[in-house]
């Protein structure tokens, strides 16, 4: 995973025992976070979300994208150090 920022961010979470809460329009599909499909960029975030000892916190598979001709789930909730519970996709908006 290349978002040197992020791994910094993981990394100083873990050092310090801090929760940490990483929202992001990741454009990845992945069961893991309720896609019906695996991509290659969605295998990638999956093994570094496993290396940071990140939960995902994606309940369900409600679809974060819409667009004229197709829905998919490409927004990811991580999170350290558990803090969410419940999380779902208000379909109110």
């Amino acid at each position: 995973f290349r978002s040197k920022e992020l791994n910094l961010v993981t990394d100083f979470a873990t050092a310090r025992k801090h929760k940490l809460l990483i929202l992001a329009d990741t454009n990845t599909h992945s069961p893991l976070w309720g896609s019906a499909d695996l991509n290659q960029r969605g295998s990638t975030l999956e093994e570094w979300i496993i290396s940071k000892s990140l939960d995902i916190e994606n309940i369900g598979d409600e679809p974060t994208f819409y667009c004229e001709d197709r829905e998919s789930v490409i927004d990811v909730t991580m999170s350290m150090n558990p803090m969410v519970e419940n999380l779902r996709v208000d379909t109110e908006l």
